[in-house]
């Protein structure tokens, strides 16, 4: 798994809401980090990579 931040990225049409429950701990350690730990996400999914919204305008994505 590759896991990337990137700074100030536009919410794409079609994300929906994921808890933080259903990701992977390799994810939550990543957004703990970076201090982004949410209750909620808005997540869209390549089927290859995870694109997570967060509530600051950023994006993290993670390759599969």
């Amino acid at each position: 798994m590759y896991i990337t931040y990137h700074i100030e990225v536009s919410v794409r049409e079609g994300v929906i809401n994921m808890p933080i429950e259903v990701l992977h701990p390799d994810i939550v350690e990543f957004l703990s980090k970076h201090e982004c730990l949410q209750s909620q996400y808005l997540v869209w999914s390549s089927g290859y990579n995870l694109f997570i919204y967060l509530n600051n305008g950023d994006r993290v994505d993670v390759q599969l």
